[in-house]
């Protein structure tokens, strides 16, 4: 909460989130009685699209939290980036990432662009495809499941609701 009241308290602010299109791996949303994948046989992509959804439901949330305070928050996807993510997916998909993803990433020159550019001066609670607004799928734009999160998150770090 101290740094929500920092930035609110600055003329200009911007936060830029750093999400995936991998949002889209939990298509049915997020199962938020069980968050640390202990009731289901867990998988990394799905694992990881529910991370990324939850970030985007966060999205909205902290959007409401700098309504009207010069604050603006966005996420986005920075393109293929090369990182060690998915190894523990099985060698078809190591295989894959190796000799296809890995062979075509592109920098994060977006966060550039959504930092300083006046096109995004104002714009908030947005997802961005690097410097595309896109619209993300459908559970990541869920108001209510992410008061719900917003609220489980509270309480897990013991932090007042």
């Amino acid at each position: 909460y101290s740094l929500i009241k920092k930035l609110s308290g600055q003329e200009k602010a911007r936060i830029i989130m750093v999400g995936s299109e991998g949002h889209r791996f939990a298509a049915w949303g997020l199962r938020l009685d069980d968050l640390n994948w202990e009731k289901r046989r867990y998988s990394g992509l799905k694992s990881y699209g529910s991370a990324k959804t939850a970030q985007l439901l966060s999205m909205l949330i902290f959007e409401k939290q700098f309504e009207n305070t010069g604050v603006t928050i966005n996420t986005m996807h920075p393109g293929a980036v090369k990182t060690e993510t998915g190894q523990e997916n099985g060698p078809v998909y190591r295989w894959f990432k190796k000799k296809f993803f890995d062979k075509t990433l592109k920098s994060a020159e977006a966060l550039y662009y959504l930092g300083v550019s006046k096109e995004t001066e104002d714009v908030t609670g947005k997802f961005f495809n690097l410097t595309t607004i896109e619209e993300p799928a459908p559970p990541a734009l869920d108001i209510t499941v992410a008061y719900e999160l917003w609220n489980k998150s509270m309480e897990l770090a013991g932090l007042q609701v």
